[in-house]
């Protein structure tokens, strides 16, 4: 009996290690993953980087255009492609990423958007954004 509970307790942890849903407080550790994120700064009428743009928010949800968090990517200087880099990203759901630019006047539109599935615990992808909309 005992073997068998030993081998029930495994077959949770080990489909809790890759349920999305549950927290990683309850599985013994994080199974998630990293995206390093890059994107182009807006660019002004001349064709230079924005100089008024002071940070910018990266947005991600479960659904296309359907954000439930934003993360405040304040960058300290502006360069002509910004990376930033966030982890915590669970393996299974898909994500979807959009990046705005923002100012004291207001936020631009979003960038273009990607869609990426986490599928290995500590797995770390490159993803692209684009061009920033003025």
């Amino acid at each position: 009996m005992r073997k068998i509970q030993n081998l029930l307790s495994l077959a949770f942890l080990t489909l809790a290690a890759c349920n999305p849903f549950l927290p990683a407080a309850r599985v013994g550790g994080a199974c998630t993953g990293t995206a390093i994120f890059t994107w182009d700064a807006p660019l002004n009428s001349s064709n230079s980087i924005d100089q008024s743009v002071t940070g910018y928010n990266l947005y991600s949800g479960f659904s296309s255009r359907n954000y439930d968090f934003v993360n405040n990517a304040n960058i300290g200087s502006l360069t002509p492609t910004i990376t930033y880099s966030q982890g915590g990203f669970n393996i299974g759901p898909t994500y979807f990423f959009a990046v705005t630019a923002y100012n004291p006047g207001g936020e631009s539109g979003y960038s273009n958007e990607v869609s990426k599935t986490f599928s290995q615990c500590g797995e770390t992808v490159y993803i692209n954004l684009g061009s920033v909309k003025k």
